[in-house]
């Protein structure tokens, strides 16, 4: 790694709510649910449109309706919903990620730093640093320049935060990336505006550690997260189910086809995300020490803070619903997820414990 004098240039750079959503609807565009969105509403509209003109045509023509026809038809206009519903979805989440960060004392501000193999920012309370190799990839349109690495840690720039000069300087890092790693949508638009250094006080860990999972931990981590991931889809695949149900198994006279369908295609899609997913879990069991994930993970005044092979994250107490004293692990959970820490890694689980409730009591 070379050393800071080695830099070829610095500048100051900050992220504000809106850009932050903005860079995560970029990534989307890229690699996300938003890559074939376009292509998936339009077919499906299409679609549900003949499906519902078609029903209308015979209703008038006085014709018995079909409902396979029918219900196929809003098994269809769901998925338009849903194509409208998840970049909204999108968008909540990336704005309620940042709320949360800023409340756990996390800023935005650092010091953009160009070397000759990777890029970096440096924070007060975090930095990341990409190499310029083929682990990373580069986005620039008008409004932003964001560099990605498989990590799924984010430098994104924002026009108002760059210069000319810097939109150069970063244009000459980008160059170094493979061809297949860059994506240009348009030419950003420099506005030169200053960054922003908000006045926020660093707070003092109140209980920290690195965690380094086993083999076993890791395993029954997974498989904690695949049962929490699918009871919280459970209600659409169930809906879907119905929908199936009704468009595969209606013949007009009797219902128990229908529900005969209901449960093939319940049972099909159960499997796809419960089933299946558990069985692949584990065979993590044979993984190696050196590929087993691990994250560091402090407490303090704020929040808990993970940051983790894949990102980082800051939950306020004000988000933390529950802290469960499980069998070998510690489980802190909010609304949308769950994290684990391993008792083993506890010393004192007294005073951790009494870490937690007068933290959560200040809420």
């Amino acid at each position: 790694m070379e050393p800071a004098s080695a830099a070829v240039q610095e500048w100051p750079i900050d992220l504000k709510k809106e850009e932050f959503v903005h860079c995560q609807r970029l990534l989307a565009r890229m690699h996300g649910p938003l890559r074939k969105r376009t292509v998936l509403w339009a077919v499906s509209f299409l679609s549900a449109a003949m499906f519902f003109a078609t029903c209308l045509l015979d209703t008038a023509r006085g014709a018995t309706p079909d409902w396979s026809l029918v219900f196929s038809g809003l098994l269809l206009g769901l998925s338009v919903f849903v194509c409208w519903y998840t970049p909204y979805r999108m968008r909540h989440q990336a704005a309620r990620q940042y709320e949360q960060s800023v409340a756990c004392g996390q800023d935005y501000y650092g010091r953009l730093r160009v070397y000759p193999t990777r890029i970096e920012k440096v924070g007060d309370f975090a930095s990341v640093s990409l190499a310029l190799d083929e682990t990373t990839f580069f986005v620039e349109e008008k409004d932003m320049m964001v560099f990605a690495g498989r990590s799924r840690f984010v430098l994104a720039l924002p026009a108002r935060c760059m210069t000319a000069e810097m939109a150069t300087a970063v244009r000459q890092a980008a160059d170094r990336l493979p061809v297949r790693n860059r994506r240009f949508f348009s030419r950003l638009q420099p506005k030169g505006l200053p960054a922003e250094k908000p006045a926020v006080e660093k707070a003092q860990p109140l209980w920290q550690q690195k965690i380094r999972f086993n083999a076993e931990e890791f395993v029954t981590i997974t498989r904690a997260q695949i049962i929490r991931r699918y009871w919280k889809i459970a209600p659409w695949l169930a809906a879907l189910s119905v929908l199936g149900g009704f468009a595969f198994g209606w013949n007009g006279e009797a219902v128990w086809p229908c529900v005969a369908w209901f449960l093939l295609c319940f049972g099909a899609i159960t499997l796809l995300n419960l089933g299946l997913p558990l069985a692949r879990a584990k065979g993590l069991r044979s993984l190696s020490v050196e590929t087993l994930p691990s994250m560091d993970i402090s407490v303090d005044a704020r929040g808990v803070h993970i940051a983790a092979e894949n990102g980082r994250v800051g939950v306020p107490w004000s988000a933390v619903q529950h802290v469960y004293d499980r069998d070998a692990f510690v489980e802190i959970c909010n609304k949308h997820g769950a994290w684990y820490i391993p008792k083993r890694c506890i010393e004192d689980f007294t005073a951790f414990s009494a870490v937690i409730d007068h933290c959560r009591g200040k809420q």
